[in-house]
């Protein structure tokens, strides 16, 4: 379900995309860790219907829980912390710094850690998120 509303979100069908993440919250309510990437993705389906109020309090709730302990346990934490970003950037909320910070640190960490050059190559260049970072550094 991630997956397919992100591309849902990508394709700017963005009402659709919210639905398909409100299903997968509801889904992954249990499940601490994913519940939080559905609430991270559903944060930025609202920013993208300019619903403020929930975008941000999504997004809100999940960097609360998120943010102690740098993500640690999250199944996609880069996209996690990224979709707190950008709705924070969006609103001009000053936790936008901590959260790009946050994922560009973990993503390098990640890097880091693929002994193989290519494949440490192809990971910071063909994972669309990494793009996205690398595009917002100086």
């Amino acid at each position: 379900l991630l997956d397919w509303g992100s591309f849902l979100l990508a394709t700017g069908r963005s009402t659709e995309a919210k639905a398909n993440f409100s299903e997968a919250l509801a889904l992954n309510q249990n499940l601490d860790h994913l519940r939080l990437t559905s609430q991270a993705k559903l944060a930025q389906a609202c920013l993208a219907l300019d619903d403020s109020a929930e975008a941000l309090q999504l997004a809100n709730d999940v960097w609360r829980a998120i943010e102690p302990d740098r993500g640690q346990g999250l199944p996609f934490p880069i996209d996690t912390m990224f979709a707190c970003y950008t709705v924070f950037q969006a609103y001009d909320d000053e936790r936008a710094t901590a959260a790009l910070h946050l994922a560009v640190t973990v993503m390098q960490r990640t890097a880091d850690e693929i002994e193989d050059p290519e494949m440490r190559q192809s990971f910071l260049t063909n994972v669309p998120v990494n793009q996205a970072l690398q595009a917002l550094l100086p």
